[in-house]
């Protein structure tokens, strides 16, 4: 038996995602798909615009044969905790014999070497880090400086076969987390095979759905027809099966977006009385939560807030991952914590198909050697697992105001998806 696993966000589920998995099974032969999917919340600092069941339902549709979840606390992290909680997951089920990922730039070996580079830190590079954030410049401007200078300087521990890529690489969303996966195997010593997939269509964050094209939408632009009702954009984008499921769900789940949350958001924020209550959060330093204090006083909406707080060292997603820190209660000390004792504490089931049941769910009880969660009244409950079923209660509580659904089930009555 083969195993192949997908680190995903499918927000929403979209032609491209269908392709991705379509391509994975194809490229690596596997007889099944593993999906790790961010929850209610995703890593650009949001939360998702449908939940993680519909989700779920969706990947289940268009390929995929097991999902499991991403707890909150790397879902909603920067590239590198996002990858790490990802990939010591897949690591723990002790079945997966492939990682793949979408890539802009699918060159293993310069992603590899730009991966090793990233995980060792030669001294020579982090000194000239330093200096390109001393420039006041975004972190991840700075480290595109970095490396290219670093690679430039025929430093011979480099090994980059193209270093005239590093730029284009380095900047692309997909190609940040491609190499995030790698670091993280590298780090883990992993045994898992990499495998990168050419991503194709519209650009990462592009937000326009071409109603008369065949290309590939981005879930960026999927997002944006959702919540403009663009009704064509959206039949257009996303598998028809999917589309269904879009559509008997839209005004009743669907679509969430960061200012629904601002009310909660600005509470929490009204509670902090100062720079250290605020600095405990993840992502939030002295200067930031200063910042923060200062202009609380003019808070109006979540998405108005972060334009408020961004700054050329600080970009906006960054803002709205510290800002959904706060709001959930993600502390810097609870991940350090987490990091020393294996990142994971159970690993929780969203839905598999019927037919992979037998063989593949009795692979990952033989292989894991984490608790694995089918049903939530049966698990004891951890940490990990309160900060999650708290973060997911906001969110259910959220849906329910808003369409005034008074059916929504919460985290214990929800129960598995199965196709």
């Amino acid at each position: 038996m083969k195993v192949a696993a997908i680190i995903a966000e499918f927000n929403p589920f979209t032609k491209g995602h269908e392709y991705i998995i379509k391509k994975a099974k194809e490229i690596t032969d596997s007889d099944y798909i593993i999906l790790v999917m961010s929850g209610n919340y995703v890593q650009r600092g949001e939360p998702a615009v449908c939940d993680k069941y519909l989700r779920t339902k969706m990947a289940l549709e268009c390929g995929a044969d097991l999902v499991i979840e991403l707890p909150v606390v790397y879902s909603c992290g920067s590239a590198e905790y996002f990858a790490k909680g990802a990939v010591s997951l897949i690591e723990r089920l002790g079945i997966v014999d492939f990682l793949c990922f979408g890539a802009e730039n699918d060159d293993l070996n310069a992603l590899s070497d730009i991966a090793e580079i990233l995980l060792e830190e030669p001294e020579e590079y982090k000194d000239i880090l330093k200096e390109m954030l001393k420039s006041g410049i975004s972190f991840p401007a700075a480290r595109a400086a970095a490396l290219s200078q670093y690679v430039f300087s025929d430093n011979e521990s480099s090994k980059i076969l193209y270093p005239d890529l590093i730029n284009e690489i380095v900047s692309s969303s997909n190609n940040i987390l491609a190499i995030e996966y790698l670091k993280a195997l590298m780090a883990f010593k992993s045994n898992i095979v990499p495998v990168a997939v050419k991503r194709i269509g519209a650009d990462y964050n592009d937000s326009t759905v071409n109603a008369s094209s065949d290309n590939f939408a981005s879930a960026s632009a999927v997002r944006k027809a959702l919540c403009e009702n663009n009704l064509v954009g959206v039949l257009k984008s996303v598998p028809l099966n999917c589309n269904e499921i879009l559509d008997q769900n839209r005004g009743k789940k669907l679509p969430i977006s960061l200012d629904d949350f601002s009310l909660i958001l600005g509470a929490k924020l009204l509670e902090c009385k100062s720079a250290e209550d605020l600095e405990d959060y993840l992502d939030v330093n002295n200067d930031f939560a200063n910042k923060i204090l200062k202009n609380r006083s003019a808070f109006t909406s979540f998405s108005g807030f972060a334009e408020m707080l961004k700054s050329k060292n600080n970009t906006l997603t960054a803002i709205n991952r510290a800002l959904l820190h706060i709001m959930l209660g993600i502390k810097s000390d609870y991940l350090n914590q987490l990091a020393k004792s294996g990142y994971h504490e159970y690993v929780r089931v969203l839905g598999f198909k019927k037919d992979a049941t037998s063989e593949l769910m009795a692979a990952v009880k033989f292989g894991c050697n984490l608790p694995i969660i089918t049903k939530m009244a049966d698990f004891e409950g951890s940490p990990l697992m309160d900060l999650n079923i708290a973060a997911d209660n906001i969110y259910s509580l959220v849906v329910r105001n808003k369409f005034e659904n008074k059916q929504l089930k919460n985290e214990f009555n929800s129960g598995l998806t199965m196709i």
